[in-house]
């Protein structure tokens, strides 16, 4: 009889201590697999740490991004439209007023494709370039060209280029990129061009009788954008007209 008493308080020891153990070991074991994040939680957003002088160079590149310049006022900078109003000031990217020159309401607008980001200064922080539309009948128009960077906490307007065309199509943007060093502008039909805007070199019959586009760089010297090299012309390739 002693020897069962004792086998069965053995037993029973053994018993829990076993309970024990695989209790503490389950509870490790739950805390290392809530530490590892599940295989399904891509979606998860996890902060990442950047370094201090990080955050300030990126702060610094990317802060004119944070100006809405779909609701934003602009100096008319506009020869042909300077004794109209002093500013456009886009709503939502709408600008409308009554033009009293030609009796007619004003409209200048931006897509949400006409605001652009990129260092044309090099100076390590981006510019936004912002084209507007300036409609001034059925189908002609100017395009408007700004170009802002941050001085301090605000957007300063470093360039303003004007398009005078015939219509929405010739005399109007074909292309705008940089080059890694200056803003190419390409614009539809033969142009003569400044740093102030460009006109048409010739008159055409109708928006779509061009044949060649016009090719010109602007860069930035420290103080302003300059024309870079020549003007030049192109033939347009078959079928882009």
């Amino acid at each position: 009889m002693k020897r069962v008493g004792f086998k069965l308080i053995a037993m029973s020891l053994c018993f829990v201590i076993g309970v024990v153990a695989f209790s503490g070991w389950s509870f490790l074991g739950l805390r290392s697999a809530t530490d590892v994040p599940p295989a399904n939680a891509e979606h998860i957003d996890a902060p990442v740490h950047i370094d201090a002088p990080v955050q300030v160079v990126y702060f610094k590149r990317w802060r004119i991004r944070r100006v809405d310049f779909m609701n934003f006022t602009y100096p008319n900078d506009s020869p042909s439209y300077s004794g109209i109003t002093r500013t456009i000031k886009l709503t939502n990217g709408k600008f409308e007023f009554a033009n009293p020159k030609e009796h007619l309401l004003w409209l200048v607008d931006a897509q949400a494709g006409s605001i652009f980001y990129t260092d044309l200064t090099r100076d390590g922080k981006d510019e936004a370039i912002i084209d507007l539309f300036s409609h001034s009948g059925m189908s002609g128009g100017e395009h408007f060209i700004y170009i802002y960077t941050m001085a301090g906490n605000n957007p300063k307007k470093l360039w303003f280029f004007e398009t005078y065309g015939s219509g929405s199509d010739v005399g109007g943007i074909r292309e705008m990129y940089t080059d890694g060093e200056a803003l190419v502008l390409e614009l539809n039909g033969r142009n003569r061009v400044n740093e102030k805007g460009s006109t048409l070199d010739e008159d055409y019959l109708c928006d779509t009788c061009y044949k060649d586009f016009t090719r010109v760089r602007f860069q930035w010297d420290g103080r302003r954008f300059k024309q870079k090299g020549k003007t030049e012309f192109y033939p347009l390739p078959d079928g882009q007209n």
